[in-house]
């Protein structure tokens, strides 16, 4: 299913072209000519007729046919060639599984929209449940189990629309929302949610605050109507209190930095903060994240913490909240600092102090 790409290759669409001229030649003499020609033309009003054209399973009537008209002009070259030359056919259809393999195994294989169209974005967000559960497919690989006393809550959407999910996870693994009351075992609770509702209101006043969050979208997918990906769900894990550092700063509205660190990535690099509230804030505030060498701005990015779907009016005093900040093209070295503030996200007025000098910390 690549664009352009037409049934047959060069090779093989040319003795296509042989193989009807060739049945258009016997049409008197030959009733199984006269079928497949008459067959493969009235097989092909379903995708004419239609949008999307050519749709090849609409279109899948001409099959039994369509492959007739090859091996007529294959069988056409055979009977005139001699010598050296009676090797064409077989040269052509080799050339034809040379291309189809090479399309197939490696075109295909590598196109972006083949993760769609496989649904792939479901098999992931399987997997991130799976992860939390500890156990069963994670998307990579099988867990060992077993499975943690962590609660699963899902979006019964996300359950119903794809059928990777219900396959992969066990029934009995989630519970879902809207739920009554939220558990809240050991090790705490896993939310995956449909993203285009507020699921954030709906779900953070029911958690037993404090509580150290970690929200962040999920796989996405993209169907064949679809202008572009879309996210599948988001993420939330609400977990215990994790031990932390003092603070770096303390920020207007009682929003505290606990801690900046540095992760490598293949593109760049992701800065991880962590906030910490010291009273519920009064406003929405926006992050901005600085990286610096020699004091002179390497790289930026701004944005709502977590993504944007923990925003900081929704948080509690004494929550924490896991922060990430992707900044591409950047390579750490020794020496870099960070630049780290905040800005009201209506009126763009900095928060007191306007920023806080970090060292980078290197974390794998």
């Amino acid at each position: 299913n690549l664009a352009w790409r037409p049934v047959w290759g060069p090779a093989l669409g040319l003795t296509f072209l042989l193989g009807v001229g060739v049945a258009l030649a016997g049409l008197r003499q030959d009733v199984g000519a006269a079928v497949a020609l008459l067959w493969t033309a009235v097989m092909m009003f379903p995708t004419l007729l239609a949008e999307d054209a050519p749709h090849f399973l609409r279109a899948v009537g001409v099959l039994p046919t369509a492959v007739l008209f090859p091996v007529l002009g294959l069988r056409w070259l055979e009977a005139r060639l001699s010598g050296l030359w009676r090797y064409v056919p077989l040269l052509l259809v080799g050339l034809g599984l040379g291309w189809s393999g090479y399309d197939y195994f490696a075109r295909y294989a590598r196109a972006p929209q083949t993760y769609h169209w496989l649904e792939g974005g479901a098999v992931a967000l399987a997997g991130a449940i799976n992860e939390q559960r500890g156990a069963g497919w994670d998307g990579s690989r099988m867990l060992p189990g077993p499975p943690s006393d962590r609660a699963i809550y899902l979006d019964r959407q996300l359950w119903d629309s794809w059928a990777a999910v219900p396959y992969l996870v066990p029934r009995e693994a989630v519970q879902f929302l809207p739920s009554p009351a939220v558990a809240w075992p050991a090790k705490g609770a896993a939310f995956f949610v449909w993203p285009y509702r507020p699921w954030a209101e709906e779900i953070l006043p029911r958690l037993p605050h404090p509580v150290y969050l970690q929200a962040s979208p999920g796989p996405q997918m993209q169907g064949d109507k679809d202008p572009q990906p879309y996210t599948v769900a988001d993420e939330l894990i609400a977990l215990p209190l994790p031990p932390l550092p003092p603070p770096v700063a303390t920020f207007d509205g009682g929003i505290q930095l606990r801690a900046a660190l540095v992760q490598p990535r293949r593109d760049g690099v992701r800065v991880q903060l962590y906030w910490r509230a010291d009273a519920p804030p009064a406003g929405r505030y926006t992050v901005f994240v600085h990286y610096l060498r020699g004091g002179a701005k390497v790289a930026q990015h701004d944005g709502q913490p977590a993504w944007g779907l923990l925003p900081t009016d929704l948080w509690q005093a004494g929550d924490v909240v896991l922060d990430a900040h992707d900044l591409p093209g950047v390579t750490p070295r020794t020496g870099d600092t960070l630049w780290i503030g905040l800005y009201r996200s209506d009126s763009g007025v900095l928060a007191s102090p306007p920023g806080v000098g970090v060292p980078v910390i290197l974390v794998p």
